[in-house]
């Protein structure tokens, strides 16, 4: 895909690869959720940061904690956590234009848009034991016939980040995800205001 009305290149790494082509960033995404096997794996550092809670995702609150557990039961591979955690979500948080700050917000409301199911995801995987991020991009809907802005995660599956969509229920998200930024905090987010209203997409190859 091409960018056009970027102010600054998007992050490249194993899902994606952007570069600036005269007035246009462009972007190739792979398709399957995972990255590039031969990219370094995570270190420790990273992991563990990805594990702890935030004032947004409060993945050691007791009660997100709880219900961790009774979602996952005895499983302990990443793949089956990240399916298991995402029938619950689809089979009890509605999706819905309701506004939410936070994961235990979620869990309150019983409802959400995409960065509520990405908040609520993202605590339940790390209280599970699995690293997640939510990252935040465009992404196609079906639905609007065209990219949206949308929040998605990245969950840690061996030594890779696999982009995991909870609000879709994809377990590897399609090819149709483009990330601008990784964060879950105000302050995180607040680089989205940069793209917002400012981007055109254009699909340059579908393979």
């Amino acid at each position: 895909v091409a960018l056009i009305g970027a102010s600054h290149a998007p992050p490249s790494d194993g899902w994606q690869r952007c570069v600036s082509a005269q007035r246009e960033i462009d972007c190739e995404i792979r398709s399957g959720g995972v990255q590039d096997p031969g990219l370094e794996p995570p270190t420790e550092k990273l992991r563990t940061r990805y594990l702890e809670p935030s004032i947004t995702v409060q993945s050691s609150d007791p009660i997100v904690r709880r219900l961790a557990t009774s979602i996952v039961g005895s499983a302990t591979s990443p793949e089956e956590l990240i399916a298991l955690i995402l029938r619950w979500l689809d089979d009890n948080i509605k999706k819905s234009p309701v506004d939410v700050f936070s994961a235990l917000d979620v869990l309150q409301q019983r409802e959400a848009e995409c960065q509520g199911h990405a908040y609520l995801y993202t605590a339940l995987a790390r209280a599970s034991g699995t690293p997640t991020r939510m990252v935040n991009g465009l992404a196609y809907s079906k639905d609007c016939e065209g990219f949206l802005y949308h929040s998605w995660t990245e969950s840690l599956v061996g030594t890779r980040w696999q982009a995991v969509d909870p609000t879709f229920g994809q377990a590897q998200a399609d090819a149709t995800h483009i990330k601008l930024i990784e964060g879950e905090t105000l302050a995180e987010l607040l680089p989205l205001t940069e793209w917002v209203g400012k981007l055109k997409i254009r699909v340059l190859e579908v393979e």
